[in-house]
């Protein structure tokens, strides 16, 4: 039997506080999952380096909030989910928490890093979320349904790439969302991915919100019409 060590007793009502102050609601069972999920990632860390996080606070404020906020304020909450480069399951699975009716597959290609994922599903009893071992390019080619929601949070993607998810993953009125700093997110608009707009059957937007601690951050929203 596994023997994981748990959160701090502050740390539920830390997140649940710093949600609602960003204007998310996280139910009973919502934290009780997150707050699994981060026992678990604090456990893998002690034999694998599933993320460089070192605190339970960098947990809330940089990880889980950086994940919910953004599924609260944009993201769909049906629909089907490919969140590329998951590691420790950013954003995937806070926003498969947050939004219980998606169905969500994480598609991370390091070994160890995938094996955590699906103890974690298993252990927590989540529903209509798997893990597939691929490349993404690969995901996307033997999936027979495309997605609404494409997350990437972990990865930098070129121009050539985010074209290839519009063309053969994503479903018209799909989005890819981008996890960024406000900084790099400009630079990388102004050398090139503002092509798209000229396309007229694809829009860009910037999405700009603040975790605790003053850190600005940033969703670039690509939207097929």
């Amino acid at each position: 039997m596994i023997s994981i060590p748990s959160a701090p007793p502050w740390f539920s009502e830390k997140l649940a506080r710093n949600a609602l102050e960003a204007g998310c609601v996280l139910n009973d069972e919502q934290i009780k999952l997150l707050r699994l999920h981060a026992e678990w990632v604090f456990f893998w860390n002690r034999v694998t380096n599933l993320t460089a996080v070192e605190t339970w606070e960098d947990l809330i404020f940089k990880h889980y909030l950086d994940a919910i906020i953004p599924a609260c304020r944009w993201l769909p909450r049906v629909g089907r989910v490919l969140d590329i480069g998951s590691g420790a399951g950013f954003p995937g699975i806070p926003i498969k928490i947050f939004s219980p009716e998606l169905d969500v597959t994480l598609c991370e290609l390091r070994r160890r890093k995938a094996s955590f994922l699906k103890s974690f599903i298993a252990y927590a009893g989540l529903k209509n979320i798997r893990v597939e071992q691929l490349k993404w390019q690969e995901a996307i080619k033997q999936e027979s349904e495309k997605f609404d929601l494409v997350t990437v949070r972990a990865l930098k993607l070129e121009h050539k790439e985010i074209e290839g998810l519009f063309r053969e993953g994503l479903k018209d009125g799909g989005v890819i969302a981008c996890w960024s700093t406000p900084h790099l997110a400009e630079k990388s608009l102004s050398r090139g991915i503002l092509e798209y707009e000229w396309e007229k059957s694809i829009t860009t937007d910037l999405l700009f919100y603040s975790l605790p601690g003053g850190i600005e951050r940033v969703v670039v929203l690509f939207k097929k019409r």
